[in-house]
């Protein structure tokens, strides 16, 4: 079974369609279990509501902003399966996530994949054929954002990745952090973007009573914990691809390339 995790915002105005459009897009495709984390307003009483774990207290920033590495902690410790996908709770899934592990031959691996933005209007209409229908809307109306926006890490269970940094959680860097942590502690990672589509309904920047100033220096914060641009992995840096025709090693495309020489020149100006 899969465990999604995931940190809500406050379950209020177009959030809250957003969130449910998100989760029951999870429910629907495979069996799974959702861990809800953070005790935003009406997390809880979805998390009831719906039969959904929640995991009401983790360690923040002074300013309040859950910190992933106890985030990832607690949800390991929680989770009962063998499978762990961290997502933001406005990605829709079209696709059992489960049912395209099974096709991976690692034992440990990090999964990734790009997201398609797109701009969604109210409750999304799940009768029959809904996959399908938000695939194609996606790929006719949203953007397949470029390599540096990793969605969806998922794991099994026993993959370690050494100590997680205090990251703030939405405010950069992490995703691109935990890449390059994958590759160094020879991990393969597996960019799942050819089969795995995965829907991101845009949406505003939700950062109540938090000034313009606290909010860059959380970014900031991250910024310097990541190791900075010298050390920004991005899904081009993938160990592996799995698109139509299965499992293949990872080319060297002309993002690969740009990605490993701006690494490079960012280690020259130690930036």
């Amino acid at each position: 079974m899969t465990t999604i995790f995931t940190i809500p915002k406050p379950f209020e105005g177009r959030m809250a369609v957003i969130q449910h459009n998100a989760i029951q897009s999870w429910l629907r495709v495979m069996d799974c279990e959702v861990l809800l984390v953070g005790n935003e307003t009406g997390v809880g009483e979805y998390a009831s509501k719906h039969g959904l774990g929640h995991i009401p207290s983790v360690r923040c920033t002074e300013n309040g902003t859950p910190l992933i590495d106890d985030v990832w902690q607690k949800a390991r410790e929680a989770a009962a399966g063998d499978l762990l996908a961290y997502l933001n709770c406005d990605i829709m899934f079209t696709t059992s996530l489960t049912g395209v592990a099974k096709k991976i031959p690692f034992d440990s691996y990090l999964g990734i994949c790009r997201r398609w933005d797109v701009e969604m209007d109210g409750e999304w209409d799940f009768s029959e054929g809904w996959q399908q229908r938000l695939e194609d809307y996606a790929r006719r109306n949203g953007n397949l954002r470029h390599g540096r926006a990793v969605e969806c890490h998922f794991f099994p269970k026993h993959t370690g990745f050494g100590e997680m940094l205090p990251f703030a959680v939405g405010r950069n860097r992490y995703d691109n952090w935990i890449v390059l942590r994958a590759l160094e502690l020879g991990i393969p990672v597996i960019d799942m973007t050819p089969i795995f589509p995965v829907v991101h309904q845009n949406h505003e920047r939700h950062v109540p009573a938090l000034s313009d100033e606290a909010y860059r220096a959380e970014i900031r914060t991250n910024h310097q914990l990541a190791g900075g641009f010298k050390r920004l992995a991005t899904s081009h840096d993938a160990t592996h691809t799995f698109g139509a025709e299965g499992l293949k090693p990872n080319g060297t495309s002309v993002a690969a390339r740009f990605y490993r020489s701006f690494r490079k020149l960012c280690q020259v100006l130690d930036v």
